[in-house]
């Protein structure tokens, strides 16, 4: 068996296995985003179908929402993550003090950072990073694919639609992914050359009467573990044996048209809500889709109800001049009835108000299990700082456990790839001989991770506050606390550049400069 047989019958088993969880996937983007999940929903490929199918889909969504819910929550992780507004990680050595770090390091890590940050935001990350964390809300996982293209960073969003995936070396994180793609035979010839395609491509490319430019040809992409003949992965630093391979197989005639490889895994797929026993995950729109579907319905009935009120529904006597069966009740028409009583309105006996009543509670379950319902503003004009301070915890407590999963699967995952692209390609600073051989990490300051560290700015000023009031009463019970630390944390809880902190010297060199001027002044 040839790689690429291997790699088709790899592709069936893990289509197979994922053949199960499906109807879980349609169902969450049938009540919210139809054409995001359309192939989950229709199991076609054929785009005017698609496109059809989802378009009905959409009408049939009376109540949105779930759809709004999905929006909001998407936005706030997003905007909790990886803000494009301020800069949200910072390169740092772990374990270390400032002053025990060259300067030219500190340096480096700072100028580091921010050539990091300004290219994912240069690039079309922020255009695609919304929809991205929509596939995730709805179906629990998506993947982003980073790549080099024109000396410049370049995202990619993989949905789950098209994704098989798997954990062959560790089952905290996927680090094997086969996804289907296609490709004209023109765009089959740039992307593998002509050299390596299967002949039915080439004849279509070498005929130059054919009329099958436009016909697309079936590709399966495999990105997986290298690993060697010993079973252990390669560490190579050549594409074809680099730790991850890059292998592109023609489905129809089994072959492999291109491989290459990739330094550290190019796609991250983080995963929301993991099932048990398998690779995958579902969202937070699985556990609101009884809601969603049951406002949908209470919708339709409020709004067939509502029709009935305005047009009216009439009982009439078919008395021989009235044929109820031929007339149609409207505007400036004259109806002929040999007695009045014969035709009149019917009296609607449904209640209007349990139904508001009913919506509104199914309305409110879904943000609720959407986590949106302290997402979205105040609607209090004049709200006090208490209860700002109130609702802002409960947003952290609510969202700080989903964070935390995605600070490990997503974050750092995406950092690192970002880190080793731009650094291979000499798209950041020459790194200074002091750094060699020291490890450094990332930090996060993102809006989330401040707000979390709120809880303990505050502590450290209720304490400070508290210790000041007792020392009115005893003084030395001052030498409990070193203010100098307390406030240098406190720079550190809100991200105060570095640059604008004294180091311990300059502060020690003021103090006696303050010292020596109060001797002057008193001795004249």
């Amino acid at each position: 068996m040839n790689k690429g047989e291997q790699i088709l019958l790899t592709f069936q088993k893990l289509r197979d296995q994922r053949e199960c969880l499906e109807p879980f996937w349609s169902k969450a983007y049938k009540y919210t985003y139809p054409h995001r999940g359309i192939k989950f929903i229709t199991r076609s490929n054929n785009v005017f179908q698609n496109t059809n199918v989802s378009r009905k889909l959409k009408s049939e969504i009376l109540d949105t929402t779930g759809t709004e819910s999905t929006r909001i929550f998407s936005t706030a992780v997003l905007n909790s993550l990886t803000p494009s507004y301020t800069k949200w990680f910072e390169l740092v050595i772990p374990n270390k003090e400032e002053k025990q770090i060259p300067k030219e390091v500190l340096t480096w890590l700072e100028q580091s950072g921010n050539e990091m940050y300004r290219a994912i935001h240069n690039s079309n990350y922020d255009s695609i990073s919304l929809d991205f964390f929509k596939d995730i809300t709805i179906a629990g996982m998506a993947g982003i694919y980073i790549e080099i293209q024109d000396n410049e960073l370049y995202f990619e969003e993989f949905p789950l639609q098209d994704l098989y995936v798997q954990s062959s070396l560790s089952k905290e994180f996927i680090d094997t992914v086969y996804r289907t793609v296609s490709f004209t035979a023109k765009e089959s010839e740039k992307r593998f050359g002509i050299n390596n395609l299967p002949d039915e491509i080439k004849d279509i490319l070498k005929d130059k009467e054919s009329t099958d430019f436009t016909k697309e040809f079936p590709f399966i992409h495999a990105i997986r573990p290298r690993v060697k003949k010993n079973g252990k992965q390669s560490k190579g630093k050549f594409n074809r044996n680099l730790p991850f391979e890059s292998i592109y197989v023609c489905q129809t005639s089994k072959k492999v048209v291109y491989e290459s490889g990739y330094h550290e895994f190019p796609v991250i797929i983080p995963r929301l809500d993991v099932i048990p026993g398998t690779d995958y995950s579902l969202g937070l729109v699985d556990e609101a889709i009884p809601d969603i579907a049951t406002a949908c319905t209470v919708r339709k009935l409020i709004l067939d109800n509502a029709e009935m009120q305005i047009a009216g529904t009439y009982v009439a006597k078919h008395d021989g001049v009235f044929n109820a069966r031929t007339v149609k009740i409207g505007p400036k028409r004259i109806i002929a009835v040999s007695d009045t009583n014969n035709i009149k309105p019917l009296q609607s006996s449904g209640d209007f108000n349990l139904a508001f009543s009913e919506l509104d509670s199914l309305q409110k379950s879904i943000r609720r299990i959407m986590l949106t319902n302290f997402l979205t503003p105040l609607e209090k004009a004049n709200a006090t700082a208490t209860e700002i301070l109130q609702i802002n915890n409960l947003v952290r407590q609510q969202l700080g456990p989903i964070l935390s999963r995605f600070q490990s699967e997503f974050l750092n995952a995406f950092l690192q790839r970002v880190f080793g692209l731009m650094f291979r390609n000499g798209m950041l600073p020459r790194v200074p001989d002091n750094l060699q051989g020291q490890d450094f990490t990332v930090e996060y300051t993102s809006p989330m991770q401040r707000a979390q560290n709120e809880t303990e700015l505050q502590a450290i000023n209720a304490f400070e506050q508290n210790i000041s009031a007792v020392a009115g009463v005893k003084p030395d019970v001052l030498d409990v606390y070193d203010f100098d630390k307390a406030q240098k944390k406190k720079a550190d809880l809100l991200n105060v550049p570095e640059s604008l902190i004294n180091d311990d010297k300059t502060i020690e060199d003021k103090r006696l400069e303050r010292v020596k001027n109060a001797g002057s002044t008193g001795s004249v």
